[in-house]
């Protein structure tokens, strides 16, 4: 974790990682074949 943050706000993100919408599978789909000659991280 990093300094500071709470540990609700990495619930959070865990959470919204998971209910990922058809669209951003769709793009991060997209991103993460590297298609674009550059790498994408969430």
């Amino acid at each position: 974790m990093f300094f500071g943050a709470n540990k609700i706000i990495f619930q959070n993100a865990k959470e919204l990682r998971n209910r990922e919408t058809d669209a951003e599978k769709l793009l991060w789909g997209y991103l993460n074949g590297k298609q674009l000659g550059c790498r994408f991280r969430r």
